[in-house]
C-alpha cells in the first residue's frame, strides 16, 4: 500500500529526528565571547549520555556546532570529522525552525549521516552530529 504523508512523517523522525539509542543530548548550553582581538569564541557545556555513560563535557570552538565536536572529542564518542553540513529554514517568520544535515566520517572511513531541527539555528547542527552517531 501508498504509505501516508504523516506516516512517512513518522518514520523519518524516528530514525533520524528522535533516534536517542546510542547518543544522548542532556544537558547543554553555550555562552558566545569576543576576545581582545574581537574575534568570537563559543564556549558549550553539558552532559551527555554515551553508551549508557554520562560525560560532562565541555569545548570551545568558532561556533556551537564546532564547541560541540570540540567536546565530545574528550570522551569516548568516536573521533569523526565533519564531511558535509547543510542548513535551511522550515517556515517564514520568527517561528521558524532550522534543519541542518550533516555528513560525518569516522576515523574507520565510514561516512555517516545524520538530520536535526530545531527553532535555534545553532542547535540543529548539534542535533544532526547526534543523528549522524546514532546511525
Amino acid at each position: 500500500r501508498e504509505l501516508q504523508p504523516e506516516e512517512i512523517l513518522k518514520l523519518f523522525e524516528e530514525k533520524w529526528l528522535f533516534n536517542r539509542k546510542i547518543l544522548e543530548v542532556l544537558d547543554l548550553s553555550s555562552s558566545q565571547m569576543e576576545n581582545k582581538d574581537k574575534e568570537e569564541t563559543v564556549a558549550v557545556r553539558g552532559v551527555i549520555r554515551y553508551m549508557e555513560n554520562q560525560f560532562i563535557i565541555g569545548g570551545n570552538g568558532n561556533g556551537p556546532l564546532d564547541s560541540f565536536v570540540a567536546a565530545l572529542r574528550e570522551t569516548s564518542v568516536p573521533a569523526f570529522n565533519i564531511t558535509a553540513f547543510h542548513e535551511h529554514s522550515v517556515g517564514q517568520g520568527s517561528d521558524t525552525h532550522a534543519i541542518a544535515y550533516v555528513q560525518i566520517t569516522k576515523e574507520d572511513g565510514s561516512i555517516k549521516w545524520g538530520v536535526g531541527k530545531s527553532s535555534n539555528v545553532g542547535r540543529a547542527g548539534v542535533a544532526a552530529v547526534v543523528s549522524a552517531l546514532n546511525q
